[in-house]
């Protein structure tokens, strides 16, 4: 009976070279069809540590920029790398309001977006003054408008709003997205609400990795 074929070298191939092998795939499509070749493959892929990595040496690619206030998509034009594929994204919906919940008597505004990302404030119709009134009466989302995916954020604590002070002492209130823990998740998100004071500053923030808010005092 004939022995059967030797394996291949690259299936005897040490983890820390193949990691090696694998950062160097130009785009995530190419990781991808590496991931699905063997088990070993896509669990070496797969793990943050890897992905985090990647992620450094192979950033997203600059499609254009979208105006938050209107959800206007303005693609990058050629001579850059990104024209062709920004042609694809042309009369796209990037605004969420198609797949956001709805509930009456309430609408959906952004208020930031950080790397692909849109994060949006649910008030009160009449409410003329979004920013004061955020941690009071809004709900907060974080979307991603190309693959139609949304996260609910919970309310802040009672015990966090309760260190806001009262409108005659706050000055500014400020939402914001941030980068996440990337060493947890290089996916990570960071929302985070400044609350500009008389006598200081108070910073509320949610984290997605743990889908908790804190406070620091700054």
């Amino acid at each position: 009976m004939a022995a059967p074929p030797p394996e291949p070298p690259i299936l005897r191939t040490p983890d820390e070279l193949l990691e090696e092998i694998f950062l160097l795939l130009p785009t995530a499509a190419d990781l991808a069809r590496a991931s699905l070749a063997r088990a070993s493959f896509r669990h070496l892929i797969t793990g943050h540590a890897f992905l985090r990595r990647y992620r450094t040496l192979h950033p997203p690619p600059l499609i254009g920029v979208l105006d938050v206030d209107d959800s206007t998509f303005f693609p990058a034009q050629p001579p850059h790398p990104s024209a062709v594929a920004a042609r694809t994204f042309a009369g796209f919906d990037f605004s969420c309001s198609s797949f956001l919940p709805s509930t009456a008597g309430r609408t959906w505004r952004a208020i930031d977006l950080l790397d692909g990302r849109v994060l949006l404030g649910g008030a009160p119709e009449e409410a003329c003054d979004l920013e004061h009134l955020q941690l009071l009466v809004r709900e907060l989302a974080v979307c991603d408008p190309v693959f139609r995916r949304y996260i609910l954020l919970p309310a802040v604590p009672g015990d966090l709003t309760a260190l806001v002070p009262e409108p005659e002492d706050l000055l500014d209130l400020d939402t914001f997205l941030a980068p996440g823990d990337v060493e947890e998740d290089p996916l990570s998100f960071r929302v985070m609400c400044l609350v500009r004071c008389r006598r200081n500053m108070l910073l509320l923030v949610f984290s997605s990795v743990n889908g908790q808010w804190h406070a620091l005092y700054i």
